[in-house]
């Protein structure tokens, strides 16, 4: 997840053609794009520690922030 040239955030996967997806925003730290839909996760201070990932057959996939 970056910001792409325009300044929109936007996911880039390199084993998957089609990428990058540039990411709409839903609500408050959620946002839709072609594969599904991806939800930052903050911690305690409200700084994000990683997002949750939706699609078809997965729901709420945690990555966390190293």
């Amino acid at each position: 997840v970056a910001l792409d040239s325009t300044g929109a955030l936007a996911v880039t996967r390199t084993s998957t053609p089609g990428g990058p997806w540039r990411m709409r925003p839903v609500y408050r730290d959620g946002f839709t794009f072609a594969p599904g839909v991806l939800v930052f996760t903050r911690n305690r201070a409200g700084r994000i520690d990683g997002f949750r990932f939706t699609t078809g057959r997965v729901r709420s996939l945690r990555f966390d922030r190293t």
